[in-house]
């Protein structure tokens, strides 16, 4: 007896999706991040013929266009992810509240609110954020996204304060 042309289709659809999750398991190349929720769900719904729910924070967290360790909670309980764009703008808005005021000595840019670095420090902070810079932008370490340049920009203005000051300075 023949099966219907549906479930056909659909067998097809179940023996390709296991190739791929073979050919995954195979290869010693690390997923790309973005994928491994995809894949975990494709296994469980192969594997028992059910889909997991995808319908909390875990679904959106996808560390190539969102932070890691920042949520937006007035959008709710779990908190929403921030885009790595929103919170440069967040970040550059921030800095640009604490900006010196004309008398230098009060408000959030007096001598006051400001971290005192050792040189040594200095480097090592500039250095950790120039290696931050270097892993946002597209390349090897982010594949091909562009959601991680204006994090990058800003990480390096801040390396460049820091080690500007310093035997090594970058200008």
């Amino acid at each position: 007896m023949t099966e219907s042309p549906l479930a056909e289709r659909y067998e097809a659809l179940r023996a390709a999706a296991a190739a791929v999750l073979d050919e995954a398991e195979a290869d010693d190349t690390p997923v790309p991040v973005r994928y491994t929720l995809a894949l975990r769900a494709m296994h469980v719904a192969l594997a028992d013929g059910t889909a997991p729910d995808q319908s909390g924070a875990e679904r959106f967290a996808d560390p190539a266009r969102h932070m890691m360790t920042s949520r937006d909670y007035a959008a709710g309980r779990q908190g929403a992810p921030r885009t790595l764009t929103e919170q440069a703008a967040d970040f550059r808005r921030w800095l640009v509240a604490e900006a010196p005021v004309a008398d230098g000595h009060s408000g959030p840019g007096s001598i006051r609110n400001k971290a005192v670095f050792t040189e040594l420090r200095a480097m090592v902070a500039g250095a950790l954020l120039l290696e931050l810079a270097a892993r946002l932008v597209p390349g090897p370490a982010f594949g091909p996204g562009t959601d991680g340049e204006d994090l990058a920009a800003l990480a390096i203005e801040l390396a460049g304060g820091l080690l500007d000051n310093t035997v090594v300075g970058l200008h």
